[in-house]
């Protein structure tokens, strides 16, 4: 929300399902606003199945919805994942973790995912 109301900048968010089903309900009014008034651009139905970069380097992410393929060139990406991460597509996206799964995780969790440091 606070990147789109920056001057000369782009912000499209991209969401797997077909509408938000979670998340306080003030930031979900303030995104539909913002899309609303052409401030950022909401995906819905629409998955990263990759990042690439275009021939002269800069980083494109590929799109994947119900209504095709279509690459989308980018500064940056901010994942989003949740408490639980999704390992298949993170791994599929090139993500690597720093710990194996602890045996009381599911197969597709992976603990140790934070960065070393004094706890906060």
């Amino acid at each position: 929300i606070a990147l789109s109301r920056q001057p000369a900048t782009a912000v499209t968010v991209v969401y797997r399902g077909s509408g938000f089903r979670r998340g306080k309900t003030r930031n979900i009014e303030e995104l539909r606003r913002l899309a609303a008034a052409s401030r950022l651009s909401l995906r819905f139905e629409t998955d990263v199945t990759a990042l690439g970069s275009d021939p002269g380097g800069a980083l494109v992410a590929t799109l994947a919805s119900p209504s095709g393929t279509r690459a989308h060139p980018c500064d940056a990406v901010l994942v989003l994942i949740g408490s639980i991460p999704p390992w298949s597509a993170l791994r599929a996206a090139g993500v690597r973790p720093i710990a194996e799964p602890s045996d009381r995780s599911r197969p597709d969790d992976v603990q140790g995912t934070t960065p070393a440091g004094p706890a906060p």
